[in-house]
């Protein structure tokens, strides 16, 4: 009882004395052990999140705890600040920053580290709109890939069109519907943008009408059709522009006038955005009357 120490007293593991005085008199010398525990180890660690669109994200921290506590279960505790005087809890929610981090094995608490949380930039995607003819049925078919440079800004990235907000129900291109709304996200791999919608608008199409045409065969069994003047009949009087052709898939274009004999043509009828559905023409081939050679005799009257 030579070197008195005061407290506290900072040592490594080791054995040390006391005595108890009550100042009459003193108590003989015991032992007091001093033993190190071991604290337990926290690692540095980062994540990264998708940003929201407004410059911050939310982060699971949980995530984390097996890498910060070395996977032994310990439990990790979480600070705004490196003095760890300001807890907080997952999910947090914040922009690009450093928070903190310790370790409790419930004996000891490990030094505070950091922890980086990294919010990465999310790919942009723009709204836009699609017009398509109407295909008889109050409904068109939609190219959807057609709208990726404008939704994805030309980036290349992947966009992935859906029918519902909640993007539970994809679609694939071509999309078939009638006039309404679906909606679209753009993904670049780590991160997928905000959703936006997409304007689907179906065109109506010109009516066409069916006609029928009679021309005088000319002593041949043909004839030369004027299909002009069944152009008010066809586009029913509204000026828009008659097309005509030979086979119903409107592969063999013809003109006016057409020589032929009875048969059935097809036209369509186009307003400059949309075309109609394909009609039949009946060119008629009318027999013409016969004529027969004739010798007349009359008198001279003198």
């Amino acid at each position: 009882g030579t070197i008195p120490i005061g407290s506290p007293y900072t040592s490594a593991q080791t054995i040390i004395y006391a005595n108890i005085d009550d100042g009459n008199c003193t108590s003989p010398l015991v032992e007091i052990n001093l033993n190190v525990i071991n604290s337990p180890q926290a690692n540095e660690a980062s994540i990264a999140e998708c940003d929201n669109g407004s410059g911050i994200t939310i982060f699971d921290l949980t995530n984390l705890e097996s890498t910060i506590n070395d996977g032994t279960g310990n439990a990790v505790n979480w600070f705004e600040d490196d003095a760890g005087t300001i807890p907080i809890t997952s999910p947090y929610t914040s922009g690009q920053t450093i928070i903190y981090a310790n370790v409790d094995d419930g004996n000891c608490v490990s030094e505070t580290v950091e922890i980086n949380l990294n919010v990465i930039n999310s790919p942009q995607a723009n709204p836009t709109f699609a017009e398509e003819c109407d295909d008889g049925n109050v409904t068109a078919t939609f190219d959807l890939s057609l709208l990726e440079s404008t939704v994805n800004g030309g980036s290349g990235n992947n966009v992935n069109w859906f029918e519902d907000m909640a993007i539970t129900i994809p679609i694939s291109s071509p999309y078939t519907s009638a006039q309404t709304t679906i909606y679209a996200i753009v993904d670049n791999g780590n991160c997928a943008s905000s959703l936006v919608e997409i304007q689907l608008n179906v065109v109506n199409s010109p009516d066409a009408f069916p006609a029928s045409v009679f021309e005088c065969d000319n002593g041949t069994g043909i004839a030369i059709f004027n299909l002009t003047n069944s152009e008010s009949t066809v586009n029913g009087g509204t000026a828009n522009s008659v097309n005509w052709f030979e086979d119903i898939n409107e592969t063999i274009p013809i003109t006016s006038p057409y020589t032929s004999n009875q048969t059935t043509i097809y036209a369509n009828v186009g307003n400059g955005n949309c075309p109609s559905a394909v009609v039949e023409i009946q060119l008629n081939v009318v027999d013409s009357p016969d004529a027969f050679p004739a010798s007349v005799f009359e008198c001279d009257n003198g």
